[in-house]
């Protein structure tokens, strides 16, 4: 069976995670705050945009299915969060 071969999956696997740089051409403010949004979460800053993607695929993927997203603060206030 080729399609649980698996060197096949370990290749395919390897190749998803492959790495590429890029480049961004950021505002001086949005840097800053994506700075402070790694340190604060001892995190890198290519992990704090590898999770903002996430979130934004999460959030089109409800928005497609004519779902809600809702957050609740510490104060039991909830609202919805709008996806573009």
């Amino acid at each position: 069976m080729q399609g649980n071969d698996p060197t096949r999956q370990d290749a395919r696997q390897d190749a998803r995670q492959e790495k590429v740089k890029i480049s961004a051409n950021l505002p001086r403010e949005t840097l800053e705050r994506l700075k402070t949004l790694a340190y604060q979460r001892g995190t890198t800053m290519t992990n704090v945009i590898k999770q903002a993607i996430e979130m934004e695929e999460y959030l089109e993927h409800v928005r497609r299915r004519k779902g809600k997203v809702l957050v609740e603060d510490a104060d039991g206030k909830i609202s919805q969060i709008l996806a573009r």
